[in-house]
């Protein structure tokens, strides 16, 4: 697809086949989250995580991947694990236990402030569903929880959250923005909105009535002959005449059937008395 984001949530060294990826989808989020300033990170973030308001997210940092330090990790005292994805997981599907799951995992991103707090951030995109077992792997290999403080420390998004967060800033209805962004900020979130529209994620909001242009009052053809209804006396009568006269049908003479040669007669041109 072309780039109208000019390299800024993901990189020219992929395919085309390669762009629209989760990784690029969890990096143009981290990107726009340091790109705004301390106080609309804040807004935002306070926003998006719903109760967790208590935090400091203005001087928040971030990491992608594997790219934090272990120290970091052991010295957050609140550690949280969050998922985004297309729907939230159902709850049917968070059975696994620690206890049965095994292996390295490798988060999508991390948003953290030393010795506060740290986000674990896992992400999907399109149709793909959380994996239970993988984020079990997360919660056990980074932050150490059991199954108990794993269901209190988590925290299950949507894209679509996202969007509606972003609308807060750069809605297009005067009446739902709630937040004051600068000229660079608006110009990061609306591109980070355009974005995500492109994996299929946007809000339809209604019809904007007021921008609907009225009828005009010129019409395709002035038709200046009032209808008053069929004349059925200048209807003419059908003709007596039709387009053919069929005689009476009277039967089929089955005795002057000819009879069907054999396949021998056929082929010799034998025409054999009966």
């Amino acid at each position: 697809m072309a780039d109208r984001h000019l390299n800024l949530f993901y990189s020219y060294n992929l395919s085309e086949d390669a762009e629209l990826i989760e990784d690029n989808l969890t990096r143009a989020f981290i990107q726009t989250l340091r790109i705004l300033s301390r106080k609309n990170r804040q807004n935002f973030l306070r926003k998006l995580l719903k109760n967790l308001t208590e935090y400091d997210y203005a001087n928040a940092e971030f990491a992608l991947q594997g790219n934090i330090e272990p120290n970091i990790l052991e010295t957050c005292p609140n550690k949280y694990l969050v998922t985004i994805a297309t729907n939230p997981p159902k709850e049917e599907k968070k059975k696994a236990k620690a206890i049965n799951v095994k292996g390295g995992s490798l988060p999508d991103a991390w948003i953290y402030k030393e010795q506060s707090y740290c986000f674990l951030i896992e992400c999907k995109r399109g149709g793909s569903p959380v994996i239970e077992e993988q984020i079990i792997k997360h919660a056990k290999n980074y932050f150490g929880f059991n199954d108990n403080e794993l269901k209190e420390k988590r925290l299950d998004l949507t894209w679509g959250e996202v969007v509606w967060v972003i609308e807060k800033f750069v809605s297009d209805f005067p009446q739902e923005r709630i937040y004051s962004a600068n000229e660079q900020e608006r110009y990061v979130l609306e591109h980070f909105r355009d974005f995500l529209d492109s994996y299929g994620y946007r809000i339809f909001k209604g019809f904007d009535f007021e921008k609907i242009p009225e009828c005009p009052d010129w019409q395709l053809y002035n038709n200046t002959h009032d209808f008053t209804g069929i004349e059925f006396e200048n209807i003419p009568d059908v003709p007596d005449w039709q387009l053919y006269n069929a005689p009476a049908f009277a039967g089929i003479d089955f005795k002057n059937i000819p009879t069907i040669p054999t396949p021998l007669e056929f082929s010799l041109g034998i025409k054999e008395e009966r």
